[in-house]
């Protein structure tokens, strides 16, 4: 190893690294102790959802490693390619037959399902950052940049949204916009973009039949009818107490509580470790988004600077929602938790991501 090698190395986050480590270890054991249930129903193997998950992280930990050495510059040099061949594979998928519980949102790729949506989201974040690191200065008094850095940004959106997938759409521009203001968008653009968003998001919302049973479920989560997912939730986390229940003791992991590895894992968190295991939790993400947000400030440029706001808010967001929906404090949807959460394509992205974000701290500033 070189000493400028050595030198980048030495100024990697290793704090966000351990905490990144933490989180993926915790999703393992998780994973085991709220599915073991459904995978002996369902395949007779208590262990299959778990065998999954460990190819995945073995290869999110691959191409992890590869991102955390590979220049960001780099990277985001290819943008007009990543954000081309994500609006290709998102029509692709919108275009096919491949129907999942009533949406368009997967395809297969080498044998595992995969989802595109979470490739946009990364390659949405890398074009709008090398974007706003060329145009960011004068895109207040240039509008063409602004439409195009929207006009991109709302295609991605748009497709997403198609699938049907109305949480992702919407989270992916909640990180759209946290990048404009951080790029110093005029305060009266970004509030009349938030603005118009409201009543949009609104109609949209409310657009699809089951949508509005969700809205009605989080108005009334005691509504055995469409409240039921809310409230088994909160059963579980209610029953948690202080301590929890125990590690692989949870009730409502067996069939009563839905998707409890992936959409509400973090109720089984709160179920087995209690308040004290939801407050680790917290602290292990509120430390991780904080040292995403220093990581910025350090950045040894704009693009570094675009590229860690947009990772980090995008890991602020998705915990934020999926712990909203599980307390009953957002209503419905399926947006995993951040290394936890079952799957393999929005952990092998989310990897990534923490991988370019731990490669900009590798050349930040001393």
């Amino acid at each position: 190893m070189n000493a400028s090698m050595k030198e980048r190395v030495g100024r990697i986050d290793f704090t966000t690294l351990l905490i990144v480590f933490f989180l993926v270890g915790l999703g393992m054991l998780m994973i085991y102790s709220s599915s073991i249930e459904v995978a002996r129903l369902r395949f007779n193997q208590p262990t299959f959802f778990l065998t999954k998950q460990v190819a995945r992280i073995l290869m999110a930990f691959v191409l992890f490693y590869i991102a955390m050495n590979t220049d960001y510059h780099w990277i985001a040099g290819k943008y007009r390619t990543l954000i081309a061949l994500s609006v290709a594979v998102l029509i692709i998928v919108l275009v096919s037959s491949n129907v999942v519980q009533g949406s368009k949102r997967w395809v297969s790729l080498f044998g595992m399902s995969f989802q595109p949506s979470d490739f946009a989201r990364l390659s949405l974040i890398i074009c709008m950052a090398k974007l706003l690191s060329l145009h960011g200065d004068v895109m207040n008094e240039s509008k063409e940049h602004l439409i195009m850095i929207l006009v991109i940004a709302g295609a991605v959106c748009l497709l997403i949204f198609l699938q049907p997938n109305f949480s992702t759409a919407a989270s992916v521009f909640a990180i759209v916009l946290v990048m404009l203001f951080a790029g110093g968008l005029k305060i009266g653009y970004f509030l009349g973009l938030f603005a118009l968003s409201l009543p949009a998001g609104g109609v949209l919302l409310l657009a699809a039949p089951y949508r509005v049973a969700r809205v009605k479920a989080f108005l009334d989560p005691t509504n055995h009818h469409v409240g039921y997912q809310a409230m088994q939730s909160l059963i579980a986390l209610g029953s948690g107490g202080l301590s929890g229940v125990g590690l692989g003791n949870s009730s409502q992991k067996h069939l009563y509580l839905p998707e409890p590895y992936t959409d509400f894992v973090f109720s089984i968190v709160g179920e087995e470790f209690g308040f004290i295991g939801v407050c680790v939790v917290f602290v292990l993400f509120a430390l991780l988004i904080w040292r995403g947000f220093s990581i910025a400030r350090k950045a040894p440029d704009r693009l570094g600077f675009f590229l860690a706001v947009g990772i980090t808010s995008m890991l602020c967001i998705y915990f934020l929602v999926h712990v909203g929906v599980v307390s009953s404090l957002l209503p419905t949807t399926g947006i995993p938790l951040p290394f936890i959460s079952y799957g393999g394509s929005n952990l092998i992205f989310t990897m990534i991501s923490v991988g370019i974000l731990l490669n900009i701290s590798g050349q930040s500033k001393k």
